[in-house]
């Protein structure tokens, strides 16, 4: 009999819709092709959502080596933050760290424009 690895169900709603058609089955060992892909999309949108929170809230101008090293280390983070995501509400997280972080900087540049104007 061939081993096989239980997909589960109790995942939050990104990580559920990405794995929509194999929560709750077991799959094969030999056929673990779609389910990489799929945890392969998972760290994708981790990735992205951490790259926006990180210039919407952390970025500075710095130098193209600085910058390379920093999104070297965030592509490497964002690896435990997926398997993670599969239990935990990561990407839920990072979407709305990112909307808080938008109208933050939305509110700042619009204050900031009102005060040059009233100078």
């Amino acid at each position: 009999m061939a081993e096989t690895i239980v997909v589960p169900t109790d995942m939050w709603p990104i990580a559920n819709f990405i794995f929509q058609g194999y929560v709750g089955k077991t799959i094969p060992v030999d056929n673990l092709d779609q389910l990489a892909l799929n945890l392969f999309f998972l760290y994708c949108i981790i990735v992205v959502l951490s790259v926006l929170v990180y210039n919407l809230g952390f970025a500075r101008k710095l130098p193209i080596l600085k910058n390379v090293i920093i999104y070297v280390m965030l592509l490497i983070g964002c690896m435990p933050l997926t398997v993670m995501g599969m239990g935990l509400p990561v990407a839920e997280g990072m979407f709305v760290i990112a909307i808080i972080f938008g109208v933050y900087r939305f509110r700042l540049h619009r204050g900031r424009k009102n005060q040059s104007q009233q100078a």
